[in-house]
């Protein structure tokens, strides 16, 4: 199984906890670092690549949509989740380059379904890249081969015949 690797914002030390022990639990394969701050996440993207980021709208300093906006500017493809209280979530999730919402207070069920879904995608992803990148190489070395041959046929015409 593939390891997904999450980035979790929020300024709430007890949110950040809670949240990083429920994915510990029920999702072994998730990798999750947490860090209280929108400057401490971009920070840390500069040092690790993620496979997705959630991140809670309403922080002091750089908030949700200023920090996936950031992070945006170099990670295009990034999965990124905004968490919000706003009354209408979708709302305030349109107005951001997020790749989609997660409203609080959460719904434990919801969230856990949603995470094994975007985890399954992930890791379907990871393994399309990887048989890709396979393929490639055999491509690669079979055009090398090839070329071997083609100089190697190319030096036996050249050759003048011995009488």
């Amino acid at each position: 199984m593939h390891i997904t690797s999450l980035l979790l914002i929020d300024d709430d030390p007890f949110l950040l906890h809670a949240f990083s022990d429920m994915l510990a639990f029920n999702f072994p394969s998730v990798l999750v670092t947490a860090v209280d701050s929108g400057l401490a996440a971009v920070e840390q993207v500069r040092k690790q690549e993620y496979d997705m980021l959630i991140c809670d709208l309403m922080m002091p300093g750089m908030d949700g949509a200023m920090t996936i906006e950031e992070i945006r500017k170099d990670h295009p493809l990034l999965r990124m989740y905004l968490m919000t209280g706003h009354p209408e979530p979708e709302q305030a999730y349109k107005s951001t380059q997020a790749t989609g919402f997660i409203k609080k207070p959460l719904d434990r069920e919801w969230f856990l379904d949603f995470m094994r879904r975007t985890v399954q995608v992930i890791s379907a992803g990871k393994r399309v890249l990887e048989r890709v990148m396979q393929v490639n190489e055999r491509l690669s070395s079979s055009m090398k081969h090839q070329a071997d041959v083609e100089v190697l046929l190319r030096a036996v015409k050249v050759r003048p015949k011995r009488h």
